[in-house]
């Protein structure tokens, strides 16, 4: 299996196996797309780092790839595997419908309460 950096690579061109549907964000490093497996059908997400920026984050994205991996719960979303296409680093990872915990908090007027947070917290043990 190839590598870059020290992580393991998916072989192939994410562009010829995957269809991008939509830009779902787009932040610091790079944009996250919804996109279509086009053999499978499954919709999948990924993490789009672009050009220089790959060099600048390929620390923090090994970090976030190993927890990823040791990462197997039904409420944290899944890794699928990387894709280098040069110049940019295509992170697959589940496609989750819905709305984050960031996205809430980011709505709401005040923080939320410790019963809240205790329901949260519970979801993810």
């Amino acid at each position: 299996m190839p590598s870059y950096h020290g992580i393991n690579l998916c072989c192939g061109d994410p562009q010829e196996t995957f269809a991008c549907l939509e830009m779902l964000g787009r932040g610091a490093d790079g944009a996250i797309w919804k996109a279509q497996d086009k053999r499978s059908g499954e919709v999948v997400a990924f993490k789009v780092i672009c050009g220089k920026r790959v060099d600048e984050a390929i620390d923090a994205v090994q970090k976030e790839i190993d927890i990823w991996q040791g990462c197997q719960h039904a409420n944290i979303v899944k890794y699928h595997g990387t894709y280098l296409s040069d110049p940019e680093l295509w992170i697959s990872m589940e496609f989750c419908r819905g709305r984050s915990v960031a996205d809430v908090l980011a709505d709401l007027a005040q923080p939320l309460a410790e019963p809240q947070i205790a329901v949260i917290s519970l979801g993810i043990l």
